[in-house]
């Protein structure tokens, strides 16, 4: 399949006959069989697999150590976030969860979109959509809802609805226009539950669903869909997701600095 217009090729096929655009090999034609954890997740899934495993393994040390002072300094909280200048809280709280069902919901949403989005746009675009989507979550939670504590990874799994609408938006062939129609509608869907769950005084944050949809949007509108050339645009991709690794790894760094320091008090 064409990864530009999505129209059937065979693999002997080095330019797509309907659009033209050329046609790289196979990712596993290309994948190196000594490459790190090859073989042990789906190829098209591997991002979302580690933050499938990083959200699980949070959750279980959570639960294994009962020790709530991980939650205390890594849930979005307005008055620490601004005034405290935790800013780290934007990010590390879209991977904590106190409760299994909880977890359970979001590794559904994010496992069933996450797979999609590094389908179509590729793993770059899509963490960087997703961390995008998680900060931009909790910025507008904080600011919508400053004196309600949050967490969970829903604001990231709307980020990768944006994406996906995102990426219909942009494309106009019938089936990136199915997918946008879609997820359209489960935005919706997701949005009015969430209304309606908060009308029955279950803590759901929908500021947070609201502000990750429209940061992945943004993110995968801007990205596009990947190039077969590694020119500079691609490379700003690169870059962009690295940069999102690096401030996650630095967020849970500061998060644990300061884990210690309470717990040493």
């Amino acid at each position: 399949m064409c990864p530009h217009c999505r129209a059937m090729i065979t693999e002997s096929d080095k330019v797509c006959t309907e659009c033209g655009e050329k046609v790289g090999p196979r990712s596993v034609d290309v994948r190196s069989p000594n490459d790190l954890l090859a073989g042990l997740m789906p190829a098209n899934r591997f991002v979302t697999s580690l933050l499938l495993l990083v959200n699980g393994a949070i959750y279980l040390t959570i639960y294994v150590s009962d020790n709530q002072n991980f939650i205390r300094v890594a849930v979005k909280q307005a008055f620490f976030i601004f005034r405290g200048g935790e800013w780290w809280r934007l990010i590390t709280a879209g991977y904590f969860h106190t409760q299994l069902m909880h977890l359970g919901m979001n590794a559904w949403a994010l496992f069933n979109m996450g797979g999609i989005v590094e389908d179509l746009l590729g793993a770059k675009r899509m963490f960087t959509a997703y961390t995008v989507g998680t900060i931009t979550g909790f910025l507008l939670s904080s600011i919508v809802n400053p004196n309600s504590p949050s967490l969970g990874a829903s604001a990231g799994a709307f980020g990768l609805i944006g994406a996906l609408i995102a990426y219909g938006t942009r494309s106009k062939s019938s089936h990136a226009q199915a997918i946008k129609k879609y997820f359209i509608e489960s935005a919706i869907f997701g949005l009015v539950m969430g209304f309606l769950m908060r009308s029955m005084n279950i803590p759901i944050d929908n500021s947070a669903h609201i502000g990750g949809l429209a940061g992945g949007f943004v993110t995968a509108w801007l990205a596009g869909e990947p190039r077969l050339v590694n020119d500079w645009k691609e490379n700003i991709w690169t870059v962009a997701a690295g940069l999102s690794l690096f401030v996650t790894v630095l967020s849970f760094a500061r998060m644990m600095m300061r884990f210690v320091e309470i717990s040493g008090k």
